[in-house]
This record gives structure tokens, C-alpha cells and sequence, in this order.
């Protein structure tokens, strides 16, 4: 699939974005791992594994983020809204990777040990925060668009795809 895009967007559209230079496309696609295959991966990789989110989340955001701006790029406050999800994205995953693997790692902190699942709690709230502000980014710009409230509502509903 990567292949493809990237064999599209080079060789035909001759067209090729920052966004897709961060499109990673290797190893088993999520839908093909079965719950009790993550559950004994997760068991055995333990908070290692954790470890590896905050940078594969970022990465992911980045490109969507970065691929905004290019589409949105006349419009400056969806640049500007472009820049400050890419630095709320920065500083979130990286202060996840920094406590999970620094600190609770190397068990400098005993409060990891302890108050994991806090963590992961505030984490996970954060993340959906960045989840509908991703979403809301090209909504605002779409709001703008001078076309009928139908055709708003269609273009809206492909990045709505986003909820699923």
C-alpha cells in the first residue's frame, strides 16, 4: 500500500510532500494482530513497548499535521493552528517518552511503579485531546470555504471518516 502511494505520488503527480516523507508503512498491519497476541506481547515487552507509542504518535500526527498545512497553506490561522498542534504533539510525546522510558525504565522514580496506571489515564486524555483537535483543524478551514452548506457538509464528512 505504502508502495503504491509513494510510487503515485512520485512518479505520476510527481508531487512529493513533507508528509510523506513520515508515512510508515512495515511490519503487521493492526487489524491482522489477534487480542491474544498483543496481550502476550504486552506481557512480555511489558513498559518497553509502551515506550515505542509516544514516538509511532507523534510521528503518525506529524503527518497529518504537516500534510494540513500543506493543503490549508493560504490560510494563515490554520497554519498557525498547524504549528501549535505539531508543538502540543512535541511536547506531549515527548514527555511521555521521557517518563516511560527514562524514569519509569530505570526505576529512577518509584512513582512510575506505583501510579502506572494515573499515567496512563492522563496520557490517554491528553491524546484524545489531540485526536479532535487534529479533527478540528480542517473543519475550521472547510467552515471558511465559499460554497454551498451541502458540499461543505460532504467535505466535512470525509475528514469525519476520522472518528471511525
Amino acid at each position: 500500500m505504502v508502495f503504491s502511494r509513494m510510487y503515485t505520488k512520485v512518479y505520476i503527480l510527481k508531487s512529493v510532500g513533507w508528509d510523506d516523507l513520515y508515512e510508515l508503512g512495515f511490519g503487521v498491519h493492526q487489524w491482522n494482530i489477534t487480542y491474544d497476541r498483543l496481550a502476550a506481547l504486552i506481557s512480555k515487552e511489558g513498559k518497553g513497548l509502551a515506550a515505542l507509542w509516544g514516538p509511532t504518535m507523534f510521528f503518525t500526527k506529524l503527518s497529518l499535521l504537516l500534510l494540513y498545512y500543506r493543503i490549508f497553506a493560504p490560510d494563515r490561522m490554520t497554519k498557525n493552528l498547524v504549528i501549535l498542534g505539531i508543538i502540543y504533539c512535541f511536547v506531549l510525546y515527548t514527555s511521555y517518552l521521557l517518563l516511560t522510558f527514562l524514569l519509569c525504565q530505570s526505576q529512577i522514580i518509584p512513582y512510575c511503579k506505583h501510579q502506572w496506571n494515573l499515567f496512563l489515564l492522563t496520557t490517554s486524555g491528553l491524546n484524545v485531546f489531540g485526536d479532535f483537535y487534529l479533527l478540528a483543524i480542517p473543519l475550521a478551514a472547510i467552515a471558511k470555504l465559499h460554497m454551498p452548506f451541502r458540499e461543505k457538509l460532504g467535505v466535512s464528512a470525509i475528514f469525519f471518516t476520522g472518528l471511525l
